[in-house]
């Protein structure tokens, strides 16, 4: 639920003005950014225009033809999702998801290939690869796998934050308990500080 307190002196004009701005900025939270990957432009650029993006709030911030293109320009936009191919010259999408879900485990990823091989599909499972798709790629497949992402990202930062509620609000609690804060460990730690603090709070009572 979104809150707007407006002072009763104001006009109608500024109340309009300040309930668009606050709208404003929950459909800026709401919009994920995703980069598209493949070496080959036709596809890139069927990509871009086989869907409605805007309509599910996701904004493309660039494209690269190569892993090495999808490494600079994630170090300048910091994306949401990755949506990549995986036969590409010198590095393939699967070697460029490991790399990139060391380096920023936060990341989603998306597979697109024309491969239907079982075992690309559990390498990506056991990478951490979000989903897969093949190839054509099928529009109305695209557009769901982007819903599933915006939807898993949502309910992990809606995750985080209740943790976050639940350290602010216990203080003391927090610091006897903390975990170790390894990058690659976050969504793990979080579960177990959720799970520890709870069971405390509910032995107290």
């Amino acid at each position: 639920m979104i809150s707007v307190i407006i002072p009763m002196y104001n006009s109608e004009k500024t109340i309009k003005e300040s309930i668009d701005s606050v709208l404003m900025q929950t459909r800026v939270d709401l919009i994920k950014e995703i980069i598209i990957v493949d070496d080959e432009y036709l596809i890139r650029n069927l990509i871009r225009n086989c869907i409605d993006w805007d309509e599910i709030d996701i904004d493309i911030v660039g494209e690269a033809s190569n892993a090495h293109e999808c490494l600079k320009l994630i170090e300048n936009t910091k994306p949401d999702i990755v949506l990549t191919d995986i036969n590409m010259p010198l590095t393939n999408g699967l070697d460029m998801s490991e790399h990139l879900l060391k380096k920023y485990p936060e990341i989603k990823i998306i597979i697109i290939t024309g491969y239907d091989k079982f075992e690309y599909a559990k390498r990506s499972v056991r990478l951490g690869v979000s989903d897969f798709i093949l190839k054509p790629i099928d529009d109305e497949e695209l557009k769901r796998a982007g819903l599933r992402i915006k939807e898993k990202i949502e309910k992990e930062k809606a995750e985080i934050n209740k943790v976050k509620s639940i350290e602010e609000t216990i203080g003391d609690l927090t610091e006897i308990i903390e975990l170790d804060k390894k990058e690659s460990d976050k969504c793990i730690n979080i579960k177990k500080k959720k799970k520890y603090i709870i069971k405390n709070l509910s032995n107290k009572e």
